[in-house]
């Protein structure tokens, strides 16, 4: 029983690590970032990957930019995402964690809110 246990937690260390590696991935090829760390530009691309990729890759831009020491909360993520996927024809304007984040046309602009 205790070898059926060790082998659950390697297979989720495996599965995080994968997921790591993808979420890196969707940073690297779906976001711009500037300089100066205030801003990220983030392509259409970057919401078209599985739930828990943009999930991780979102938190992350936001603890980023917002300057923040914590991850914002799962369930205010997860309602910026469903918005943010939602109509692509309207303008959306949201702040959380510290950031701004605007919506226009197909592009994504996450700015650090002063």
């Amino acid at each position: 029983m205790f070898s059926k246990f060790l082998l659950t937690i390697k297979n989720l260390t495996d599965s995080n690590e994968t997921i790591k590696f993808y979420v890196a991935k969707n940073l690297k090829d779906n976001s711009y970032l500037y300089k100066n760390k205030s801003k990220i530009i983030l392509n259409e691309e970057f919401f078209n990957q599985p739930h828990e990729v943009t999930f991780r890759s979102l938190s992350e831009i936001i603890k980023l930019v917002g300057n923040k020491y914590y991850f914002v909360r799962g369930k205010k993520i997860d309602t910026i995402i469903d918005k943010l996927k939602g109509d692509t024809s309207i303008s959306i304007k949201l702040t959380l964690g510290n950031c701004i984040i605007y919506k226009v046309n197909q592009s994504i602009l996450v700015v650090k809110e002063h």
